[in-house]
């Protein structure tokens, strides 16, 4: 995509110029590594950046830790995650919009390194992202973006603003749930205009839309949660930890 490549000649001109700002410098190159692209960058830019990173860096901390993996995938951006620095990450899947401002570009440097560390520590959500990354036509309008996809068949639905994100799945959907009004409603947000039902004993579906489900918890439902999922021809079961009354 012209907009990476044109963040990365960005990079290695800040990098040249003798940017202060190590951690951002870091941050981009974390995530370039998630999305497929740090390996086709040259080699003698790569070290470029690298040498800049390498003197002055932060001795601990977050930002500490993003400089240590930038550098480690500057000099080797196809290494096995398992002999990198700890890389920060997220500490649950991120949702697919925060993955497709991954893929734009429209987080912040520290936010898309821990976005990428999730990433990188899985060969099949690399997998995923790199794909979406090279198809990003197809990517911005469904793989990444399932609240329109929602919102195209007309029916009124619930704003994911407006509630608690509980993650995403690798099936393509994110889960969010509303605390008001009581009571509470589960709602499913898909990656493609499948038809969703959610099943679990005290959830009752009160909506359905192509890429959308919404269902209302009775108050016996507490704790643990497992909902047994129809997504288009799928059948599984995404388990979540509710709080709240």
């Amino acid at each position: 995509m012209a907009d990476a490549r044109a963040r990365w000649a960005d990079l290695v001109a800040r990098a040249t110029r003798g940017d202060t700002d190590l951690a951002g410098l870091a941050g981009w190159v974390v995530a370039d590594a998630a999305l497929g692209r740090l390996a086709s960058r040259p080699l003698a830019e790569r070290e470029r950046v690298r040498r800049a990173l390498a003197p002055g860096a932060p001795s601990d901390g977050l930002e500490a830790r993003v400089v240590a993996v930038a550098i480690a995938l500057l000099r080797e951006p196809s290494a096995d995650p398992a002999t990198l620095p700890p890389t920060p990450a997220d500490l649950r899947a991120p949702t697919p919009r925060r993955l497709r401002a991954l893929v734009e570009g429209a987080l912040d440097p520290i936010a898309a390194a821990t976005c990428a560390g999730w990433v990188l520590a899985d060969p099949r959500r690399r997998a995923t992202l790199r794909v979406l990354a090279e198809e990003a036509g197809v990517a911005e309008e469904v793989a990444l973006a399932p609240i329109p996809i929602a919102a195209a068949s007309g029916r009124a639905m619930r704003d994911p603003q407006e509630g608690v994100s509980l993650g995403a799945h690798e099936a393509g959907l994110e889960a969010v749930l509303f605390a008001r009004p009581s009571p509470r409603r589960l709602a499913l947000y898909a990656s493609a205009a499948e038809a969703i039902r959610g099943e679990a004993v005290g959830v009752t579906t009160e909506d359905i839309a192509p890429g959308y489900w919404l269902g209302r918890l009775e108050r016996s439902v507490r704790g643990e949660l497992a909902l047994r999922i129809r997504l288009g021809e799928r059948t599984f079961v995404w388990n979540f930890s509710l709080k709240g009354p």
